[in-house]
């Protein structure tokens, strides 16, 4: 195979999905030549994220797409519908957060590239496939790339990984991740007539497995089943009750649909990879880190790191790989947060255990008490509100209204035995605190140490004094002494 002469850039992004091309966009607005490589993958026969929260559709703005998710049909989502058998719907609004946006995901990737295909300094090759990397050294990173039958060398000073959990290139680079599966993720398309509630997402609750449901455009809708590892999905419909938590006429078009058995299907796991910056190559989106898609937070979060990793380069513009160390320091407490939020929302809406019972009524309870609390637990899941401490006051605060709903249910009820027999899951529901409250404690002090370190490595080098000082007060002792004898003071 012909090996061709070495093409040079300012950044190669590995992968031209939500991630690569937000990527692209703010590099191309540095004025960074870059250049974008995909390897072609049917996106239709993939499964992937398809909802933008506010916060993901205000950074796209920012990059420019605002036009191309109007040109695709990007449908507007105003909030979330929680149903759960014999309880009222909860609608959550996203209200002063802003609307969000829901596409299917070939259509929106289409329709990125095309967009960023028009963008100054952006090369894109598309069927195009990245074999290694080649060398990395102080000064640049290349990798070797064959397309069309021809093998090349692209370097740059930055390597920018978007594969989305595809691990290849990391392990390469030597970068260690955790690894936990949690479940399948099964893929239905229905009728949108079907569903509930127009302009929402919804989350259908039942104390077992959660389901996802929304528009996608052209009339049809996503479903999204989280099947356990011990269940076979073929055996779903054999069921009569299933799915519990979904109403008519939803419930028999989900049935339906699969009964065809054309479903996709998705992995759900968390991957957490032990840095997201290696030298001179970083990672974005999904190959920074990812969770169980109920946060549906994979893209907001991919379009966020692409606007971090601009800021970075903004404010160290002669430094790539110290705007790299900045990156990662920007991303971490995000990362950390939407983690933590996400494993609480799959243990409280999948789990059927009596503690996750009470956790979910605490949680219709707050929610029901005041606007105020939907918007704080809104501003955590749409990745406005990035603290873990944010994090670990609302689920204290859950909780809190669980021991309320508790205590008032078993006064009403005067039944001592059955209140005893409570008391177990009532510990274990208060114990399950712990983990976000030492987690948040850990968090505030990384954060505080990483910024006290950032700020350390900007201080200019004019006040760091300790050694300079004792001469220059010897000095001054000396002019004060010379001049009180009348005399020219030594010089230093």
């Amino acid at each position: 195979m012909e090996e061709l002469p070495d093409c040079v850039f300012d950044a190669v992004i590995v992968g031209a999905g939500p991630a690569g091309c937000a990527v692209a966009a703010a590099l191309s607005g540095l004025g960074k030549k870059t250049l974008l490589v995909d390897s072609g993958v049917d996106r239709k026969k993939l499964f992937s994220g398809e909802l933008l929260h506010p916060v993901g559709v205000s950074g796209l703005a920012q990059l420019g797409f605002l036009t191309a998710l109007e040109r695709c049909g990007a449908l507007p989502v105003k909030g979330f519908a929680v149903l759960e058998p014999g309880e009222p719907a909860m609608l959550l609004s996203y209200d002063t957060l802003g609307a969000g946006v829901t596409i299917e995901h070939a259509r929106l990737v289409d329709a990125l590239q095309e967009d960023v295909l028009r963008r100054p300094h952006v090369t894109f090759w598309s069927n195009a496939r990245v074999e290694g990397l080649v060398s990395q050294s102080d000064e640049e990173v290349s990798v070797r790339i064959h397309r069309e039958g021809q093998r090349l060398i692209a370097r740059g000073s930055m390597l920018v990984i978007a594969t989305g959990r595809a691990g290849a290139l990391r392990e390469e680079l030597g970068i260690r991740e955790r690894h936990q599966k949690i479940s399948t993720m099964l893929g239905l398309t229905v009728s949108a007539d079907d569903l509930p509630f127009a302009e929402h997402g919804h989350v259908f609750v039942d104390g077992q497995a959660p389901i996802l449901g929304y528009a996608i455009g052209d009339g049809l809708a996503r479903i999204l089943v989280d099947v356990p590892e011990h269940v076979d999905w073929k055996t779903l419909a054999d069921d009569p009750s299933w799915p519990r938590a979904v109403p008519e006429p939803l419930h028999s078009a989900m049935r339906s649909a699969v009964k065809r058995g054309k479903p996709l299907f998705a992995s759900n796991d968390v991957r957490l990879p032990n840095t997201s910056v290696r030298g001179r190559v970083c990672l974005v989106g999904d190959a920074a880190g990812c969770c169980h898609p109920l946060s549906v937070s994979g893209m907001t979060s991919a379009i966020r790191d692409a606007l971090a990793l601009r800021e970075a380069l903004v404010a160290s513009p002669r430094s790539v790989r110290s705007a790299l160390r900045s990156y990662a320091r920007a991303r971490r407490a995000p990362q950390r947060t939407r983690i933590a939020l996400s494993s609480a929302l799959y243990r409280c809406f999948a789990e059927s255990s009596a503690e996750m019972g009470l956790l979910r009524r605490g949680m219709r309870r707050y929610w029901t008490s005041s606007i105020e609390n939907q918007q704080a637990s809104l501003a955590l899941l749409a990745g406005r509100d990035l603290r873990m401490t944010a994090m670990a006051k609302e689920y204290g605060s859950v909780v809190t209204h669980a021991l309320v709903d508790w205590s008032r249910n078993a006064i009403a009820e005067r039944n001592p035995v059955g209140t005893v027999a409570e008391l177990g899951p009532v510990a274990r529901l208060i114990g399950t605190l712990m983990p976000h409250a030492r987690d948040a404690l850990v968090g505030a002090l990384s954060d505080t140490a990483g910024h006290l370190k950032a700020q350390a490595s900007r201080m200019p080098t004019r006040l760091a004094l300790p050694v300079s000082l004792p001469a220059a007060l010897r000095s001054q002792r000396r002019a004060r002494h010379a001049a009180g004898r009348g005399t020219s003071a030594p010089t230093n």
